[in-house]
């Protein structure tokens, strides 16, 4: 009889651990009150990548997925079958890279993150009819501006989306 009541006591407790576990793992807010104690400190490099730095704090443990996105414009030329060139300036397609899953230690995040360089263009082509070939010409790209998006447990944190222009 108490091997019974011992069996029926333990499978009671793995049901209810059981159930608490999608209730503990998924929560609709930050846990925390997120803000930076320092930064967010955007760097243009040398190289057209972009660099964010900064140290956030108050973000309880949930893991946080940080995205840099990066818009740039360029002089582009463009280039007939004859051989004929025409400049045109284009927005670069815009650059982005995520570190998904960042685990805070003790509520705090060391942040940084480098963009990879704006090096292509969009989708659309500058160029006076599809017949003719864009190229960036080399030395004329500028990034113009970069977003640094915070998000935890699904809601941007932080005052995040931020927007740097260069």
């Amino acid at each position: 009889l108490m091997r019974k009541i011992g069996i029926i006591a333990v499978l009671s407790l793995m049901v209810l651990a059981i159930a608490a576990v999608p209730a503990l793992a998924q929560r609709e807010k930050p846990t925390g009150n997120a803000q930076f104690q320092s930064g967010p400190t955007f760097t243009l490099n040398a190289d057209n990548s972009v660099t964010v730095t900064g140290l956030l704090t108050g973000l309880g443990s949930d893991l946080v997925d940080v995205t840099l996105s990066v818009s740039a414009t360029a002089d582009v030329s463009c280039t007939n079958g004859g051989r004929q060139l025409v400049e045109a300036q284009q927005d670069i397609g815009d650059v982005s890279v995520t570190q998904p899953a960042q685990q805070p230690e003790n509520g705090r995040l060391a942040l940084n993150i480098t963009s990879p360089a704006p090096s292509s263009l969009g989708t659309q082509n500058p160029c006076p009819n599809r017949n003719w070939t864009p190229a960036i010409i080399p030395g004329t790209v500028e990034v113009t501006s970069a977003t640094l998006t915070l998000v935890q447990n699904g809601t941007n944190v932080a005052g995040t989306p931020i927007e740097h222009t260069f």
